[in-house]
Order: C-alpha cells, then sequence, then structure tokens
C-alpha cells in the first residue's frame, strides 16, 4: 500500500507512568518558615507542593529554597575534562 511505509521505531508512548528520562526525580529543597529547618521533598506534581509540610515541626509554612546543583562523581582525573578555559 501506498503511503504506509515505515520510517523507523515509532516514538515512545507519552501519558501515564512515561517519564521521559528516569534518571531524574523532581527533589526540592524547602525551608519551613516556623521553625527554620531546611529539608528535601520529592514533589511528583505541582499540584502536591501544598501537601508539603516540614518535618521537624509539621508546619505547612514552607518555602522552596535554591538548592546547589549535583556535582557530577564521573571517573578521571580533576584537571581538565571540565567547563572553562582550554590552554
Amino acid at each position: 500500500m501506498e503511503g504506509l511505509e515505515s520510517k523507523g521505531p515509532s516514538p515512545a508512548p507519552t501519558g501515564v507512568g512515561h517519564r521521559p528520562d528516569d534518571s531524574t526525580m523532581p527533589i526540592y529543597e524547602y525551608a519551613c518558615e516556623q521553625c527554620h529547618e531546611v529539608f528535601e521533598e520529592l514533589v511528583v506534581r505541582r499540584s502536591d507542593e501544598g501537601e508539603v509540610r516540614c518535618p521537624a515541626c509539621s508546619s505547612a509554612t514552607v518555602a522552596r529554597v535554591m538548592s546547589k546543583p549535583a556535582q557530577s562523581r564521573s571517573g578521571g582525573s580533576s584537571a581538565g575534562g571540565g567547563c572553562g578555559p582550554v590552554g
């Protein structure tokens, strides 16, 4: 039949259960405005963010804070291979 030829593998399905990158998890860092505890929380859906509670005092008055980026722990020497000027 004309027009029905295969053009390679079909794309991965989207929807429930599909995560484009299984190596990352949405873990956010929060600070409690009551007791100032800083903690991490797994938040899968943005709508779940309203349910975040401080593990120390159970307060819902928390704010997301900027976290330090994770450092790569790849093997090799510490000289070269990173971002920065060469030579």
